[in-house]
């Protein structure tokens, strides 16, 4: 059998005098009964086995989950939907489980690092009138 990917003796299906070139993924089998050679797809390499298949969606279920609840979070927090602000440790709080979760860049962390960028300014405006009144 001649595979597009090559041949024994260090020759390519495409190095070969007599083989034309193959495309990915076919291979090039002789068939005795029809006495010539013959072109079939290549058999599928799968990467996983359909045993792992169960626990991979499992995982993705929890992961998807997760992300779930921390965006719910989130949207309570910058909405203030339960009529409870959220203190700068709390929102400081959700941007670093984002993080550690690798939870992907989408628009509510975005909402959510401007709100933490904007409160910081604020505590630092803040923080710079008291230290100019204590020292004037």
């Amino acid at each position: 059998m001649i595979t597009s990917d090559g041949l024994g003796g260090g020759l390519t299906a495409s190095q070969h005098p007599r083989i034309p070139p193959l495309a990915p993924g076919l291979v090039l089998g002789c068939c005795v009964s029809l006495g010539g050679l013959a072109v079939t797809p290549a058999a599928p390499r799968y990467r996983y086995t359909l045993d792992e298949l169960p626990a991979m969606l499992h995982k993705l279920k929890v992961r998807a989950e997760s992300f779930d609840t921390w965006a719910n979070k989130v949207r309570v927090a910058l909405e203030v939907e339960d009529g409870r602000k959220r203190t700068l440790e709390e929102l400081r709080a959700l941007e670093s489980e984002a993080r550690e979760r690798k939870f992907p860049e989408n628009e509510l962390l975005h909402r959510l690092k401007g709100c933490l960028g904007q409160a910081e300014r604020c505590v630092s405006e803040a923080l710079g009138l008291i230290s100019s009144q204590e020292t004037g």
